[in-house]
C-alpha cells in the first residue's frame, strides 16, 4: 500500500513540474529580427495547440519558470554555456534543462529553423499549404523529460519554383516554415527579408533563365551553338528570358 501512495505522489509532483506553471516563451534583450520571429511563431502556434493566450516577451531579471522557452541568444542559454558562436547559420539546437527550455541556433535563421523543428517534432503541427496549418489540439502542456537534439537541413540551398499567392508574407513565412532559403524568382521587401533572417544567395542577372543575359551581348553570327533547338531542329537566337533557344541554367 505505502508503495502505491509513493508511486500515486511520485505521479502527482511529475505532473505539476509539467503543468503546473504557466507556458512562456522569451527572446534576448538585444535581439535579432528572426529571433523576436521565432519567439512570436512558438507563441503563436501553441496558442492555438492550448487554445489560450501564451505570453512572448524578451527577457528579463523577473523569474522564470520551468516551462520557459528561451529562445535565441538569450542570457539563460549562455548561462548554460551553449556555443551559439561557433553554430552554422542554418544549424540549430534544442535542450531541455530542469529549469527551462532552450531553443537556440546560428546566425541568422538557427533559432527560427529550431523553433520550427520544436513545433513540427513535438506538437504535430504541419505546413500544409499557404492557407492552411495544422495544429493538434492539447489540453496540457508536456514535454518529454530529456531533450537534446541539434541538427541543420542537408541541403544549402532549398526552394521550389511555384506560383504563389498575392499575400507576399503569407507565401514566404508558408516557404519559410518549410525551411526554404531560396525564393527563385521572387523578390523579398525587406521587411520580410529581415524578419526571416534571409538574404539573395545567388548574385546577378537573375536566379533562373540567366542564358539570354549573357547571349544578349555575343555577337549576331558565329555564336549559333550556345542555342538550344527548336522543334525542327534549328537552333535560334533566345529573344528574352523565356526564349526561344534559352537554355535553363
Amino acid at each position: 500500500m505505502n508503495r502505491r501512495k509513493s508511486i500515486v505522489l511520485c505521479g502527482i509532483f511529475f505532473s505539476f513540474l509539467l503543468f503546473g506553471n504557466e507556458l512562456q516563451v522569451v527572446f534576448p534583450q538585444q535581439a535579432s529580427d528572426p529571433e523576436i520571429h521565432a519567439a512570436n511563431e512558438i507563441a503563436y502556434h501553441l496558442s492555438a495547440v492550448y487554445n489560450k493566450k501564451i505570453e512572448c516577451k524578451a527577457e528579463s531579471d523577473g523569474k522564470q519558470n520551468v516551462n520557459t522557452v528561451y529562445v535565441g541568444r538569450t542570457a539563460f542559454a549562455a548561462k548554460k554555456k551553449i556555443p551559439i558562436d561557433g553554430f552554422a547559420p542554418e544549424e540549430w539546437l534544442i535542450r531541455r534543462y530542469s529549469d527551462g527550455i532552450v531553443i537556440a541556433g546560428g546566425m541568422p535563421r538557427g533559432a527560427l529553423f529550431g523553433a520550427y523543428e520544436f513545433l513540427e517534432r513535438f506538437f504535430g503541427i504541419l505546413w500544409l499549404d499557404e492557407l492552411y496549418t495544422h495544429i493538434p489540439r492539447q489540453k496540457k502542456f508536456y514535454l518529454p523529460g530529456k531533450i537534446d537534439l541539434r541538427g541543420k537541413p542537408h541541403f544549402h540551398y532549398r526552394g521550389m519554383y511555384t506560383w504563389y499567392g498575392k499575400n507576399r508574407w503569407q507565401s514566404m513565412s508558408f516557404r519559410s516554415r518549410n525551411r526554404e532559403n531560396i525564393f527563385l524568382g521572387i523578390k523579398m521587401e525587406t521587411d520580410i527579408r529581415k524578419k526571416l533572417g534571409h538574404s539573395p544567395v545567388l548574385g546577378r542577372p537573375a536566379t533562373i533563365n540567366t542564358l539570354y543575359h549573357y547571349i544578349k551581348y555575343w555577337p549576331q553570327t558565329g555564336m549559333e551553338q550556345g542555342y538550344s533547338l527548336n522543334r525542327v531542329g534549328k537552333r535560334v537566337r533566345p529573344k528574352d528570358n523565356f526564349g526561344p533557344g534559352q537554355v535553363c541554367f
